[in-house]
């Protein structure tokens, strides 16, 4: 009897060895990095042998996983190329196997997550809505890089903000012209108010045009969009009484003159700017209101009007509709309300500063406005569906995330 379990217990052990085969290491896993993943990569591990277990190392320093299925992801948190090692066990032998893993989507947090050619341009989509720009803009791609643009962001960088990353003092901002079609051009001016009608596209996302300029944005990557509009009354009376606006921070700004202190000045509110106030002899002025003087020894540039030159100002404004049925309303200062004299008056609003100018909030500073820039482009690129919007950046990520911000208020460029 003593014999015949000994004979069945090894032939019980005989048969398990058979179930647990020699295992083979070759192939024994595939990946795919997930495009728009944000380093997300899945993982597929040989399931036709008898496993019981695998241990995926990822390369990148974090913990080893075990797993019983064959299935599983990682995020890594860096562009890079990584070793990732599988060790597969059954209850009588292991194998292991390496693959060279390169991720190349994971999006930017910081600067420092930009490649060294992603930190020194920013690109800016030129819309233009009018025949009349075609001939203005016709040279531009001969001369993308504005070097008027450069210098003067470059100069307020260096005279002001002593930790700059040195990428910056290479900075250029890359124009890409796109002209409309003839019919979408004429949308923009057949109610002979251009202005009004970007404010309408711009809150219709379904919008074919809308739509358009969107995948334009998302093409080329871009931080800011430049809506280039035609002022029917620029050559007799201006209709409207500003030469362009953007929004502090904003993803696009209008010019309504083709000029490069004024692109530049509309282009220094979308990167957080106000107006220039009381400076000191070390600072240059970067956002001259136009009526200026200069006061003092040491050849500052200081602003003639109130809300330029005091930080923490509540700046009372009147808020005008045009006339004669021009349907739109703008806002002024108090003091500029007889500038306008057939224009009545519909309503009021305060504008307090809040920070010291040039910056409309007291936690930024040009050098972190023109990194978010790079950084929200880097990501576009990388991510198309993470530019939702023409008047949006993607600023900030938050778990995975981008977090969309909008920023209400706007104020403008007066001629």
């Amino acid at each position: 009897l003593l014999f015949l379990l000994v004979i069945i217990l090894l032939y019980q052990s005989c048969s398990k060895k058979d179930l647990d085969p020699i295992l083979r290491a070759n192939g024994l896993f595939s990946y795919r990095v997930v495009r728009e993943g944000d380093g997300l990569v899945t993982f597929i591990a040989d399931s036709t042998q008898f496993i019981k277990e695998f241990v995926w190392d990822f390369g990148d320093g974090t913990a080893q996983m075990t797993t019983s299925i064959n299935k599983t992801t990682h995020i890594f948190t860096k562009n890079d190329t990584y070793q990732v090692k599988v060790t597969a066990k059954n209850s009588s032998n292991q194998i292991s196997h390496s693959e060279t893993v390169t991720v190349d989507t994971r999006l930017a947090r910081m600067f420092d997550d930009l490649p060294a050619s992603k930190r020194d341009t920013i690109r800016i989509l030129y819309i233009l809505s009018d025949e009349s720009f075609k001939k203005s803009f016709q040279n531009l791609n001969d001369y993308e890089y504005s070097d008027y643009q450069n210098k003067l962001f470059i100069n307020f960088l260096k005279r002001t903000e002593t930790n700059r990353p040195v990428e910056l003092d290479r900075l250029v901002f890359k124009h890409i012209v796109y002209t409309l079609s003839t019919d979408e051009m004429s949308r923009f001016n057949a109610g002979g108010d251009p202005v009004a009608f970007l404010g309408q596209l711009l809150n219709y996302p379904q919008d074919p045009l809308y739509k358009k300029i969107l995948d334009e944005k998302k093409k080329e990557a871009v931080s800011r969009i430049a809506f280039f509009l035609k002022d029917p009354g620029r050559f007799g009376y201006p209709k409207y009484p500003f030469g362009g606006y953007a929004q502090y921070e904003g993803g696009h700004f209008v010019s309504l003159v083709i000029s490069e202190h004024t692109i530049s000045h509309e282009l220094g509110h979308s990167f957080g700017f106000a107006h220039d106030t009381l400076r000191d002899c070390n600072y240059f002025p970067l956002m001259v209101g136009g009526e200026t003087v200069s006061r003092g020894g040491c050849g500052s540039t200081w602003n003639t009007f109130p809300e330029f030159q005091v930080s923490g100002f509540a700046n009372n404004l009147v808020l005008l509709e045009a006339q004669p049925g021009r349907a739109y309303r703008y806002a002024v200062p108090e003091y500029w309300r007889n500038k306008f004299p057939n224009d009545p008056v519909v309503g009021s609003l305060t504008l307090n500063y809040i920070t010291t100018t040039p910056y409309y909030r007291s936690d930024t500073d040009l050098s972190k406005t023109l990194k978010d820039a790079l950084i929200a482009q880097y990501n576009i690129k990388l991510a198309p569906g993470s530019a939702t919007s023409i008047a949006e950046n993607p600023k900030k990520i938050l778990s995975g995330r981008l977090d969309m911000t909008r920023e209400k208020q706007t104020i403008y460029c007066h001629n």
